[in-house]
């Protein structure tokens, strides 16, 4: 009866265990499912880049998005379509795939190339003050996984948001 009550146990951790992880992938597919018929559906507006960015899966999770989750370059003058917009993000398609970039990133008007060649980066539209430290605050918020990435890198004296 002894090992019975262990088995159990443990049986009943592994069944929580992977009713929490099969939730959360049902959740990012049903989101992104969500953004892609977004995407699809179009008739947003037309912006273009004002600097090099990384078009990212999750505005949340910025953090992740630079460790190998869905992560595309996008270049400095690219016309995109905004078709959603959250929490200072927006949301745009590159190559099929649903991502976000920051609406700070983003200018209505198509930049002069001849001008931005002559000045180079300081031609580029720059992070607003802060707002590496509100991205750093929000994913360290979204979820646990993260949470735990910043215990760990506050333990270490690391800062996995700096590039």
């Amino acid at each position: 009866m002894r090992g019975r009550g262990g088995g159990i146990g443990a049986a009943i951790v592994v069944v929580l265990t992977m009713a929490f992880v099969v939730g959360s992938i049902v959740r990012h597919e049903m989101e992104r499912r969500s953004w892609l018929q977004q995407v699809r559906a179009g008739g947003g507006e037309v912006r273009f880049l004002a600097t090099h960015m990384r078009c990212q899966g999750f505005p949340h999770l910025a953090r992740a998005a630079r460790r190998g989750t869905h992560s595309v370059p996008v270049s400095f003058g690219t016309r995109v379509e905004v078709v959603a917009q959250e929490n200072g993000w927006a949301l745009i398609d590159r190559y099929g795939n649903p991502c976000w970039v920051p609406l700070w990133s983003l200018s209505r008007d198509a930049p002069d190339m001849r001008a931005a060649v002559r000045c180079g980066m300081a031609c580029h539209r720059r992070p607003p003050p802060g707002w590496r430290e509100a991205q750093r605050q929000a994913a360290c918020a979204y979820g646990w996984k993260l949470k735990l990435d910043c215990f760990l890198d506050e333990l270490t004296g690391r800062d996995g948001f700096r590039r």
